[in-house]
């Protein structure tokens, strides 16, 4: 008698990326990516070439989404399209298309209140 046993592998993601906002004034573009969880990340700008928009892309280790945040349609301020996306199977990569080359600084705040962890980038 043969028994087969198999174990699947199945990710547990440690955030999930519950929406993002936009603010916009003249001189600068916030977006604040409400999550549920402290998300460990990395960011990185691609700039402008070749007929290629400039990009940030932030890369969210363990990370999903929610269909909310897969609606998004951003384009204001310096953003002219944001997508996600599976990276390296367990990770979320979201990618900001920008209208030119920017400098852009970033920030985490933990819960306060009724808002939970956040993910702060200024553009």
């Amino acid at each position: 008698m043969f028994i087969f046993a198999s174990t699947a592998v199945v990710p547990v993601w440690a955030v999930y990326l519950k929406d993002a906002n936009l603010a916009v004034t003249p001189n600068q573009t916030r977006i604040i990516f409400d999550l549920k969880g402290s998300v460990q990340y990395r960011i990185f700008q691609i700039p402008k070439s070749s007929g290629k928009p400039a990009r940030v892309v932030i890369d969210m280790h363990a990370s999903r989404t929610s269909s909310a945040f897969r609606k998004k349609r951003f384009r204001r301020g310096f953003v002219t399209k944001i997508r996600s996306g599976i990276h390296k199977r367990n990770d979320l990569r979201v990618v900001l298309d920008l209208n030119r080359n920017i400098q852009y600084r970033h920030f985490t705040l933990t819960p306060q209140g009724r808002y939970g962890h956040r993910l702060v980038v200024d553009l």
